[in-house]
């Protein structure tokens, strides 16, 4: 059930149309670190939806726009990962701002982990004043060898918000689902009744 959940999430994105990495003819080699495998497999699967849009479907259509502002944010996620002038600033700007005793990174998106677009737009927004004032003083200093990537508009972050807002309906059902010590099986109507009366509220 759990699994079902999960899939709605990717469907409504549009992720249930790529294959993982493991499906494709020519699987990606798994590196040692971890954090390489989020990189590898989130740029893998950008080329996969871009060529999807350019195949063909309308570009005014609402799954393609989506698409294309994920696409941006694990472009901008991947820059801070990679740039240690980025990731370092961010780093400084949390604690100055008093944003918890640990600083934390930005999370890519992984279409083989669950919930995983949910906490990347969850940590993203969270720190979008702080990702927004880094490029631009990266832009204007240039001082990293790549080019920082666009920051989203106003009215990008606010579709972005309500996106994740939906998700997390998605994530907090996964969470009961996937309960070890409670009993899950009896939840699964409530569960399910309540989301599709919160997700019509929310014009899900």
């Amino acid at each position: 059930m759990a699994h079902s959940i999960n899939n709605i999430g990717q469907a409504c994105i549009g992720l249930s149309q790529q294959k993982v990495p493991s499906e494709k003819d020519n699987p990606l080699e798994i590196p040692e670190d971890e954090n390489d495998i989020d990189d590898a497999e989130a740029e893998a699967a950008e080329n996969d939806i871009e060529s999807d849009i350019e195949r063909g479907s309308n570009p005014s259509d609402s799954q393609d726009i989506l698409k294309n502002l994920i696409i941006k944010v694990k472009r901008i996620v991947r820059f801070f990962r990679r740039s240690e002038v980025a990731s370092s600033e961010l780093e400084k700007l949390q604690k100055e701002g008093d944003r918890g005793t640990i600083p934390v990174k930005l999370i890519q998106e992984v279409r083989t982990r669950w919930n995983s677009c949910f906490n990347m737009l969850e940590r993203f927004l969270s720190f979008a004043d702080f990702v927004t004032i880094i490029l631009m003083k990266i832009q204007r200093e240039k001082n990293t060898k790549s080019k920082p990537p666009s920051m989203l508009s106003s009215d990008e972050i606010e579709a972005l918000t309500e996106v994740r807002d939906l998700l997390k309906l998605l994530w907090q059902v996964t969470l009961e689902f996937s309960s070890e010590k409670t009993v899950t099986l009896s939840k699964c109507i409530p569960l399910i009744h309540i989301m599709k009366n919160v997700s019509t509220i929310i014009n899900f």
